[in-house]
């Protein structure tokens, strides 16, 4: 049996499915509750000064600041321990949606998590930071593929790459932002997909996958009508 220790210096948050393969609620919680109550049981009480959190997000939330989508999750990034948040998101009606949908909808919070939690973490002298990779060849490569509608729909969000990136490649960034090469870094979501949501950002590019949440849920209860 492995024990939690009692002092944690360093934490990375990187577990994750896609949600092809598990329903709405069971991709939520291992994308996104399981690093909060980790965060919120664990983390706050076991860290010290110093001590650094990275968690590996993804660009597949961008517009996580955007208040049609903090409308929406702000309520569960606000509950208090992991009963309460389900509560909180059934009460969106959103745990019928598919799986698929559960992915984003996880990167969203997460990264707006990440910013959320510096009033309690960095006030501490705590790091907290994410990456958000662009497309990545992982094992999930042929979920996320089917997910973006064929081959060209994931290298859409490889910017002038024209390529997947390699898990060493993010593997690398999440790694910098926990070392002492970034002892003032904090609240930082590093975008690393070659230049696309920079472009994206600057109008550059057209935004592939823009999320609305407040869309979803109104299209869901004319579904329900």
């Amino acid at each position: 049996m492995k024990i939690i220790p009692q002092k944690i210096d360093s934490y990375f948050g990187i577990a994750g499915v896609s949600g092809s393969k598990n329903d709405f609620m069971t991709t939520v919680s291992i994308d996104f509750i399981a690093n909060k109550y980790i965060s919120e049981e664990y983390l706050i009480q076991r860290m010290e000064k110093g001590g650094t959190i990275a968690f590996m997000t993804s660009t597949a939330g961008n517009g996580w600041e955007k208040d049609e989508n903090k409308n929406v999750y702000l309520s569960m990034i606000e509950a208090k321990g992991w009963e309460d948040t389900v509560a909180a998101i059934n009460q969106t009606g959103l745990q019928y949606l598919p799986g698929t949908l559960g992915y984003p909808f996880s990167k969203l919070a997460m990264n707006y998590y990440t910013v959320y939690l510096q009033k309690v973490f960095a006030a501490k002298g705590i790091r907290v930071n994410s990456v958000l990779p662009g497309s990545t060849s992982t094992g999930m490569k042929d979920e996320f593929e089917a997910m973006a509608g064929g081959e060209a729909g994931l290298l859409s969000h490889c910017g002038y790459a024209g390529r997947l990136a390699t898990s060493e490649e993010m593997a690398g960034p999440i790694v910098f932002l926990n070392s002492q090469l970034a002892t003032y870094a904090s609240g930082v979501l590093m975008e690393v997909d070659y230049g696309n949501t920079a472009e994206e950002r600057a109008g550059i590019r057209p935004i592939e996958q823009p999320i609305s949440l407040e869309a979803i849920i109104q299209m869901l209860k004319q579904k329900m009508k």
